[in-house]
């Protein structure tokens, strides 16, 4: 993907700034605005350690379960994008209006 040696000449900061930036040009930010390509969204995912290696996985049934739950009890009848989007506006990455 990238020519040889140009990841080293990069902070990881970096790096996932211009992910970040990308993203949001072509998808917005998650649950608020539209980009060029479309919407975005989160999806829940755990990460799992396979050797020297870390791998990101979707959750299995039985672990959406759960979060559902978890969701339920500490936040009500709220949707996952209400939980989101507050806690953008809590963090101050988007006002509330």
């Amino acid at each position: 993907m990238y020519s040889d040696g140009i990841v080293d000449n990069i902070s990881c900061g970096t790096a996932v700034e211009y992910t970040g930036r990308i993203k949001r040009a072509g998808w917005g930010k998650n649950y608020v605005t539209e980009g060029k390509k479309g919407y975005s969204i989160y999806a829940w995912g755990k990460y799992i350690q396979e050797g020297d290696t870390v791998r990101l996985v979707p959750l299995t049934k039985e672990e959406e379960e759960i979060k559902d739950k978890l969701i339920k009890k500490y936040f009500g009848n709220t949707t996952e994008k209400q939980v989101f989007v507050q806690g953008m506006v809590d963090n101050g990455e988007i006002t509330k209006e």
